[in-house]
């Protein structure tokens, strides 16, 4: 049985489209299953990246890298600093697509993300 915990947004990011972060306990079992969902309002990865820095940050979670599909985003650099913070960005197209895979600082530990991405006008 795996444990959630939603995030609830401060003040200032209220009225964004990231109003709940739902987040599975990291010591619970990982079954094949992501851990989370994001839904970022664009694909520009170094754009989207520092707001949910922040929001794991409010739960004590430091990112310190990044592996997302290239073709899901807009090209980025090998290095992104946010909050002072350098965070290396890793592109494999072996990872699926709608995967962000985040290595959290201090630890070996990991979480995915399911990434669903505003829709396209054709």
């Amino acid at each position: 049985m795996s444990h959630t915990k939603n995030f609830t947004p401060s003040a200032a990011s209220a009225g964004s489209s990231h109003a709940q972060l739902p987040l599975i306990d990291l010591t619970a079992t990982r079954d094949g299953f992501p851990d989370g969902a994001w839904c970022p309002r664009s694909n520009d990865l170094v754009a989207e990246l520092p707001e949910l820095f922040a929001a794991l940050g409010e739960q004590s979670l430091q990112v310190r890298r990044v592996v997302y599909h290239p073709t899901t985003w807009l090209v980025a650099p090998r290095r992104l600093v946010s909050d002072s913070r350098r965070v290396d960005l890793s592109p494999s197209s072996a990872f699926h697509p709608h995967l962000l895979r985040l290595f959290l600082s201090g630890s070996n530990r990991s979480m995915d993300l399911l990434v669903i991405l505003p829709a396209v006008s054709p």
